[in-house]
């Protein structure tokens, strides 16, 4: 080590030391390739010795207490407060998730490249855990670009809100009506059946068919469902969508509870003006993204531009 440069490796690192709210970061950048840089964070934690009854997620990990400057709207001027974590069990959690972390990375990417400053990494961890909870294991081996922003086909029943007393027969019809409705369209059209059973495409349906308005399968399932009375469906106002969708309907409904303590909303640490501002930013992303699909003569720039790139190739 010299001054503030390190060498290791035939690399030649120039640290930087920053002080912000509790934590204490160390940056390093590579001194011949400066877009090649990663942060080291350290942060002051109290552990828990105490066994948490309210919190039952199998296995037992230590918790912590990260001390947190709090500068929401609830309190009038600068104040600490703690925040409760339990890094191995999120470690545990989020494992194994097949694409999960690459579209983690990417969402990260993009708030770093919008320079959203306040979408700390406890937001996309609590959302990430909250999806995970209601999403089957094989969900996270969908492909990357599904995952992050496309939507093809969605379940149905995800897509509609149902009274409670049908929701029941909609499920249980729900496979055959989808199946019938797929297998007709094939025998109309041989250009559809083409794609939707083409031996040179991967995956099923979901990842080969797109349906522009959701309320012509409304219809047909009115139509299709084999019960005496049509059921009562209704469109919800915001759809759940994938995680780029997901992010964006947090802030735009300013709800996204903390994983550990559903009790505080994440959002509570943001002014209004804040969450309106990331609300619209992450409006017109997802807008634009989800027109990039249907464009011929899409490039790697127009795509990059969106992102916080490290390396250029």
């Amino acid at each position: 080590k010299i001054g503030n440069r390190v060498q290791s490796n035939g690399k030649c690192l120039v640290l930087k030391y920053l002080k912000r709210g509790v934590a204490h970061t160390i940056y390093a950048t590579d001194a011949e390739h400066p877009h090649f840089s990663f942060s080291i964070d350290f942060v002051p934690a109290i552990q828990i010795e105490k066994v948490i009854p309210f919190i039952n997620k199998g296995d037992t990990y230590p918790w912590y207490a990260i001390p947190k400057p709090f500068k929401g709207k609830h309190t009038s001027c600068p104040a600490n407060t703690f925040q409760l974590v339990n890094p191995d069990m999120e470690h545990k959690l989020l494992l194994d998730k097949q694409h999960l972390k690459v579209v983690y990375r990417l969402l990260k990417s993009l708030r770093d490249r919008y320079k959203l400053d306040k979408l700390k990494g406890a937001f996309l961890t609590s959302m990430f855990l909250w999806e995970i909870e209601k999403r089957s294991e094989n969900f996270w081996q969908k492909p990357i670009s599904e995952l992050f922003l496309e939507d093809h086909l969605r379940k149905i029943n995800e897509l509609i809100t149902i009274e409670d007393k049908d929701r029941k027969p909609y499920t249980d019809a729900y496979n055959e009506i989808r199946d019938t409705l797929l297998n007709g369209m094939c025998e109309m059209d041989t250009a559809f059946a083409q794609m939707y059973k083409g031996y040179r495409l991967f995956g099923s349906y979901m990842h080969n068919v797109r349906l522009g308005k959701p309320d012509e399968f409304d219809v047909l399932f009115i139509l299709k469902v084999p019960f005496g009375e049509k059921l009562n469906v209704l469109m919800d106002d915001i759809r759940p969508g994938l995680m780029l969708e997901v992010l964006k309907v947090r802030f735009e409904t300013r709800d996204l509870p903390y994983f550990w303590s559903s009790d505080h909303n994440l959002m509570d640490n943001l002014n209004d003006d804040e969450i309106a501002y990331y609300a619209i930013v992450l409006n017109i992303i997802f807008c634009t993204l989800e027109t990039y699909p249907e464009q011929a003569g899409l490039t790697f720039h127009a795509c990059a531009r969106h992102f916080q790139i490290l390396r250029h190739f």
